[in-house]
């Protein structure tokens, strides 16, 4: 079969190679080729082929290595010498004349030997500015400058004034003194108690050690209906050993601390002499000496002294010295 169809393959090779698409159908069984024009169908018990049909062009290969430096050209003729003519004397040093013409460029010869260095020719035009690169790192700090001169002295301020909270108040009938600037004097002690025992106003009302250290050391004069010029710093919560001067276990009605009667100073709730105390406990500001996280409080419901994690919320009331 391959020898009967020989010339036929000859001829569709000859036609593939000038770049043509041969459309070919094929007898199943016989081998019989019968060429065809594009798009024509085969019949049933033939098979359609194709020769000549081109695929998509593969990815470029890689570069190929550099091939050796070939050998270097022949060197070009020298042009020819005119004659010399005689040598006159020696002139005085002209004026340098101005620079001829530019001849034009000669056809480029073959390579020849390295000449000597030509001179410098003229510098051509400049060239287009390129485009900003990235800027650089920014560099190390320079030395610091020299101290630069002192300037004049301001003028001298006024004469300031110390702001000091009005003393305690005392009268000869009572052991308390209301001041009437939001203060109540304990004439036993010398301190001066907040008047207002619960002011929900400036704290909230109750607060862990810390906290309430820190809020009754921020009170001042316009706080809770205070007009004693006090400043931040003046006030302070109140030590164990002063709130154990106030407490009367033996009273029936809590607040458990001691009134303010004109000949004995009885229980609070029959002569009080604050507004707003709570029958609850209140922090003191001392902590307790065998254990560092617990401070010491008082329960005024009972009139006792007792011990809480400085974590608890209780309530606070600050004093002042009394100067």
């Amino acid at each position: 079969m391959l020898k009967l169809f020989l010339p036929l393959i000859l001829a569709i090779a000859t036609l593939v190679g000038s770049g043509e698409i041969i459309h070919a159908c094929v007898t199943n069984g016989t081998g019989a080729v019968r060429i065809v024009s594009a798009g024509t169908a085969c019949n049933a018990n033939e098979t359609a082929l194709e020769w000549g049909v081109v695929g998509l062009q593969g990815p470029k290969g890689d570069a190929g290595a550099t091939g050796p430096t070939g050998p270097q050209g022949p060197k070009g003729d020298a042009g020819s010498t005119g004659a010399t003519g005689p040598q006159g004397p020696k002139g005085d040093t002209g004026a340098t004349g101005p620079q001829g013409p530019k001849g034009d460029i000669g056809a480029t010869g073959p390579q020849g030997s390295k000449g000597d260095t030509g001179a410098t020719g003229s510098q051509g035009p400049t060239g287009n500015t390129g485009s900003t690169g990235a800027t650089g790192a920014t560099g190390p700090q320079g030395p610091k400058g020299d101290t630069g001169a002192t300037g004049p002295q301001g003028p001298k301020g006024d004469p300031g004034s110390v702001v000091r909270a009005d003393p305690p108040c005392f009268n000869n009938t009572r052991r308390f003194v209301d001041c009437g600037n939001g203060t109540v004097h304990d004439t036993t002690t010398g301190l001066v108690w907040l008047k207002d025992a619960n002011c929900t106003t400036i704290f909230g009302p109750t607060y862990t050690y810390a906290v309430a250290n820190i809020v009754a050391s921020a009170f001042k004069d316009g706080d809770c209906g205070l007009t004693d010029n006090s400043v931040p710093g003046d006030w302070r919560l109140p030590t164990r050993a002063e709130w154990e001067a106030l407490l009367d276990s033996s009273c029936a009605t809590a607040p458990k601390i001691v009134g303010n009667g004109p000949s004995s100073t009885g229980c609070y709730s029959a002569a009080a002499w604050a507004t707003n105390l709570q029958s609850n406990n209140y922090w003191s500001s001392t902590s307790i000496s065998f254990a560092a996280e617990g401070a010491w409080y008082v329960n005024l419901f009972t009139g006792s002294v007792e011990a809480s994690t400085k974590a608890t919320s209780l309530y606070l009331w600050p004093v002042r010295a009394g100067h």
